[in-house]
């Protein structure tokens, strides 16, 4: 099996046609410089190198081995430099979770303001309720969810990032509009259009109900957050 070392022991040393030199690059002594390009000289059983006066010059073989070794280093530095470039977020890909509403709302600015401090990591915007970016990163398909929460998780770090106001909406001729207060006795005699089974809004809603030991009357469930305000608006529920 090829020794690394040795190989790039003799890449230095080929690049500056220098033993002394190659010795001065890699830190090391020049006898230990020697010493390697002759336990790698008797590995390949081939001459490599070929003496005039103090000078060293490439043999042929050498020279088909020197080809090889410039190319494996110079992809060597480039690795480096990735590796450098993705340490300092100077490069790479973030994978993020968020519910249809948030990307639609809100997850634009976000990005937006993200980019003006990374501009050249790319982001990979994952849609779906909430449970479903909670499955997301427990598969590690994504990386980061902006969701509601919707479910106690030990895998799983939860942390404030915003807080929502919750309301109720109504068409403009519905006889609620009229109210001044509503109970949740008074929301579970309404028709609601609700989001999908998943959604964080709608666990939050089910247990305000389930405190107040009412049960929502659900027409229909969706997750479309924009054809939940058509249908509203149209008086067909809640």
């Amino acid at each position: 099996m090829l020794n690394f070392n040795q190989f790039r022991v003799f890449y230095y040393a080929a690049k500056n046609l220098s033993f002394t030199a190659a010795a001065g690059e890699l830190f090391i002594s020049q006898p230990a410089v020697t010493a390697q390009m002759k336990s790698f000289e008797e590995f390949c059983s081939l001459k490599l190198f070929k003496k005039r006066g103090r000078r060293i010059y490439l043999t042929d073989e050498g020279k088909s081995l020197y080809a090889y070794a410039a190319k494996i280093f110079k992809y060597e530095k480039e690795i480096e430099h990735t590796i450098d470039d993705m340490r300092e977020l100077k490069r790479g890909i973030l994978s993020l979770g968020t519910t249809k509403a948030y990307a639609r709302y809100f997850m634009p600015l976000m990005i937006t303001t993200f980019h003006k401090s990374y501009p050249n990591i790319k982001i990979q915007l994952n849609e779906g309720s909430s449970l479903d970016m909670i499955h997301s990163l427990l598969d590690f398909k994504i990386e980061v969810a902006v969701i509601a929460r919707t479910e106690d998780n030990p895998e799983i770090h939860f942390f404030p990032f915003s807080q929502e106001e919750m309301v109720v909406i109504v068409s403009t001729d519905h006889h609620l509009n009229r109210e001044k207060a509503i109970t949740f006795k008074d929301l579970s005699a309404e028709a609601f259009i609700m989001k999908e089974k998943g959604s964080g809004t709608r666990k939050l809603v089910e247990e305000l109900f389930e405190a107040e030991q009412c049960t929502p009357d659900i027409l229909m469930e969706t997750s479309n957050t924009e054809f939940i305000k058509q249908l509203v608006q149209r008086g067909e529920g809640v």
